[in-house]
């Protein structure tokens, strides 16, 4: 989240609009669906979770990673909070909210 909101404070700064551009957020790591359900289970102290894998639907995306070079070059934006820490204070702000 706080990566999201400093790249819109860029963008809000810049002295040409963006004009409806279209630009990644990221930390610019790729993690996989079993990363993040693994680091979630240990963030919540429940190492007894795992993944429940279904078939493989069409339009499934196998492999992703955000492309930063425009998020740099449009508002010389780089990830102030990588994903590790990011993750735990997402999962910590849900713990709270229920």
């Amino acid at each position: 989240m706080d990566n999201a909101v400093h790249a819109n404070l860029l963008a809000a700064r810049r002295t040409e609009p963006l004009r409806g551009s279209v630009i990644n957020v990221a930390c610019g790591i790729r993690v996989s669906v079993n990363e993040l359900a693994a680091s979630m289970a240990k963030t919540f102290g429940r190492a007894d979770l795992k993944p429940k894998h279904e078939p493989e639907r069409a339009g499934d995306v196998k492999h992703s990673l955000a492309d930063l070079i425009k998020a740099g070059e449009e508002l010389e934006y780089e990830p102030i909070v990588d994903f590790d820490a990011g993750l735990r204070a997402t999962c910590e702000w849900y713990s709270q909210a229920r």
